[in-house]
């Protein structure tokens, strides 16, 4: 029992290490950047109050227990703090503990946790400038076309079929689309993410994180239909978000204890 819990722990504490650099990440992102000038940004400047523009010491910057302790505001000008940090902190903690318990093999526990910081780092680009990056869509594509050598729930010719199954599904869609409207409808970042998604869940996968998504998008308009509010029209609705918690409901899924849990 304690070492289960000393383990949980020092999982929570790793994510949320981790989720403390993947804010730093998105929040330098930028889409005029090229992707050199962007890995360039990570490391200079120092971390700075967005208010009094002041430096921020190492105590401002322990992952959760810093927002905390601040309450939310700078030390020097208790200017209000962004929570995106914190968020992301919790968020990647419950990522590395569902891949360090649900998975018993170290390399396929990496391979998963490295899924879930990449979608989420994908999910908040796209939500912020309808972007998905390149880069990150890659590195999800490789990373789950890799993994499917290191496991026996999912072969390499179903993660490869899955993968141009993924790009070629979307693009007929897009093209029906925009056929149909006569206008854009969905983006090639997202027929890169869903083909990614594809490699990390097999072809059979993509039509339940299709549905899960297109599902988890009509429940967002349905709320703000239903607070009297509406969504722009003109504005697209970045899709990325969706599918990535798609695909990472779909990822967990095929843990065998996951699939024992659910049975």
């Amino acid at each position: 029992m304690l070492s289960a819990l000393v383990s949980l722990t020092a999982l929570a504490m790793a994510g949320a290490i981790t989720g403390s650099f993947l804010a730093l990440i998105s929040q330098r992102y930028s889409p005029p950047l090229s992707t050199t000038q962007w890995l360039r940004s990570l490391c200079h400047p120092a971390s700075r109050c967005s208010g009094c523009r002041q430096r921020l010491a190492w105590r401002d910057l322990i992952p959760v227990i810093s927002w905390l302790a601040l309450g939310g505001r700078c030390r020097y000008c208790h200017c209000a703090i962004t929570a995106q940090p914190l968020i992301f902190e919790l968020i990647c903690a419950l990522i590395f503990i569902s891949s360090g318990t649900l998975f018993s093999s170290r390399v396929m526990q990496l391979c998963v946790a490295l899924c879930g910081c990449l979608l989420l780092l994908l999910a908040d680009i796209d939500r912020r400038y309808q972007r998905l990056p390149d880069p990150l869509t890659s590195l999800l594509l490789w990373s789950g076309l890799g993994s499917s050598l290191c496991q026996s729930e999912l072969t390499a010719s179903a993660a490869i079929l899955g993968a141009l199954s993924g790009y070629l599904a979307f693009w007929l869609l897009a093209l029906l689309y925009r056929l149909l409207r006569k206008r854009e409808g969905l983006g090639r970042g997202d027929m890169k993410l869903f083909a990614a998604l594809g490699a990390w869940g097999g072809w059979q996968a993509l039509p339940l994180i299709a549905t899960i998504a297109a599902s988890l998008a009509f429940g967002l308009l349905m709320i703000f239909y239903l607070a009297g509010k509406t969504w722009d029209k003109e504005a697209p609705l970045p899709f990325g978000p969706f599918l990535a918690a798609a695909g990472w409901y779909v990822v967990i899924a095929q843990s065998p204890l996951s699939q024992n849990l659910l049975l």
